[in-house]
Parts: structure tokens; sequence; C-alpha cells
């Protein structure tokens, strides 16, 4: 095991770094009665680059960083040592304009009217969203000391991928009926961009062999929205450039979906327009929605975003 003691604005901060080389030693380590399991091991924050850059937060104490890099797609265990000194704590995050009323706040039980949908990842199933998602090539987990609704966020990370494969890591929800004007929005934070383009979100209109969806892409140097109409496993793409967000921070974004006689395309990021178009397509039928990297193709360096403070109307 090899460890870090940080001096100066960090003292009191330890990174202990330890290898395992099997993914059953991993799975039976188990932890000091003292300490609490925390991932940090995709945690940007807790990187030499970042610490040399940011002011200490003095409530952090101690930190344990465990990871194998003998076992590919293994989740690293993590350990988070408290001292006497205080609780474990970061202070939460707001994207551009958020208040701080907001902060520590039930986020889903204060919208009024409420949604058709709203997750906020503060609850004791935060992770189960009603509908079967998917984990592949990746990592769905609760981060409890990043957030824009505190005290959770939703952490997504992917690892290197390889030519060929294919990731698949989300949430999804389904609706009922076959509503024709839909809402998303949610909070995101892009602590590590991979390479190539991620779908993050996805608007989906399901009706026999049609399925209508919006995705929401972020492929640099521009994020896109793409509207995808696939009739008998055939597809046809329309883009749609919008603004890339910025790396490192939260923000706020949000797209509608008119359909119905004026089919309408509109989105919005910290609460800016950025897109304003008809759509080509009609296309309705069930719905749901999907959150995280419902799909990452091919060669890419490691993904780590948080999203926070999800709503969805549906009419």
């Amino acid at each position: 095991m090899h460890v870090d003691e940080f001096q100066a604005a960090h003292a009191g901060l330890f990174l202990a770094e330890a290898e395992f080389e099997s993914a059953d030693a991993l799975a039976v380590f188990t932890a000091p009665p003292f300490a609490v399991l925390r991932e940090v091991t995709s945690d940007l924050r807790y990187t030499g680059g970042v610490l040399v850059r940011v002011p200490a937060r003095p409530r952090v104490v101690r930190v344990a960083r465990v990871h194998s890099s003998e076992v590919p797609h293994v989740a690293a265990v993590m350990l988070v040592f408290v001292s006497a000194c205080g609780r474990i704590s970061f202070e939460p995050f707001a994207h551009p304009g958020a208040s701080d009323a907001a902060v520590g706040s039930d986020f889903c039980a204060g919208l009024t009217p409420a949604p058709a949908f709203c997750g906020d990842f503060d609850g004791a199933n935060a992770l189960d969203w009603g509908s079967p998602g998917d984990s592949t090539l990746g990592q769905l987990a609760i981060d409890g000391f990043a957030s824009t609704s505190a005290p959770s966020s939703l952490v997504v990370t992917t690892p290197t991928t390889m030519a060929g494969d294919v990731a698949s890591v989300y949430l999804r929800h389904d609706f009922t009926g076959a509503p024709t004007d839909v809402t998303m929005a949610f909070d995101l934070r892009i602590d590590q961009p991979g390479q190539g383009g991620a779908a993050l979100a996805q608007v989906v209109f399901s009706q026999n062999a049609t399925v209508h969806s919006i995705e929401y892409v972020y492929e640099q140097p521009n994020a896109q929205f793409e509207d995808v109409v696939t009739v008998s496993d055939v597809p046809s793409y329309t883009y749609f450039d919008s603004p890339l967000p910025s790396s490192g921070v939260w923000h706020h974004i949000s797209v509608r979906v008119q359909l119905g006689a004026t089919p309408r395309l509109t989105a919005t990021l910290d609460g800016a327009s950025t897109l304003d178009t008809p759509l080509a397509s009609a296309s309705a039928g069930s719905l749901y929605v999907e959150l995280g990297i419902p799909y990452l193709a091919g060669a890419s360096s490691p993904w780590s975003l948080h999203f926070d403070s999800v709503t969805v109307d549906a009419q």
C-alpha cells in the first residue's frame, strides 16, 4: 500500500492506494470499524492536479483510495477515515443561478406543480427508476459529497474501452399513455470527458415498429441533439449542434420535444436558449427516458460525470 500525506493547505489529508490480485480479494476486503466505505478513484477532486489548484476542504480529514489495476471493469473500494475533528463533507456545488435556499431542501417534494417524474438521488431507492436500466462496461453510484439538491447525486463512470466495445450505463423510467409534449431537465457536471461521442440522455417514443428518439450527445467540439427515427430497424438521423457545457462545474440542461401538428425541439443550457427548431417527424408513442451514458461505442478513455435534480413533464 502506498500512502500520501498532504501538508500546508491540505494538512490532515491522507490518500492511500492498494492493489488486489483478484476480484475475489477485492470483494472480501474489510474496512476498519472507524472507516466509511467510499468510492473516490474516479473523483477528480482527489487527483494531484486538482488538489494543487484548489483550497483545502477542512472537514475532509483522511481519505484512503484502494483500487485494482489487474481486474478490468471491477469497481474499486474506497475508505474515508474520520478523525474526531468533525464530519466528512463537501460543500454542495450549485449550477449557475442556483440559490442558497435550494441547498439541503427536498427538491422533488418542493416542486409545484409536481412533474410527471422527479429524481434527485437522495432516497433509499435512489437508483430505482422503476424500469430496467443497464451497467454494461460502467458503474452507477450515489455520491453524497456533490449535488445541486443536497445531499446526493448520481455519478456515472466508464473504464477505458477498446474498439468494438459498447458501453451502456444508464437509468430508465417508463411512462403511461402516449404524451406528445415532453420536457426533460437535469443538472450535469462533466468531471472527465472521454473520447468520441457519448449519449448522456434520451427521450424515446416507441410505437410498433417505429422508435423516435431525441438524444443529447456530448462530443467535442460541440454537444449535439440527435433526432433519430427508426422504422423496422432502419434508422435516419438529423443532427443539431448545441454549445458544449464546460467541464468541472454544474450546468442545468433542458430539452422539450413537441410532437403533433407542429413538431418542434427546443433546448436550454443554464437558462439560455440554445436550440429552437422544427422536427421532420411527429412520430409519437409510449414514452421512456434514459439518463447516464446510454450509448458509447468504440475506443475511449474513461468517462466520469454527475447528474442531479432530474425532472420530466409529460402531457
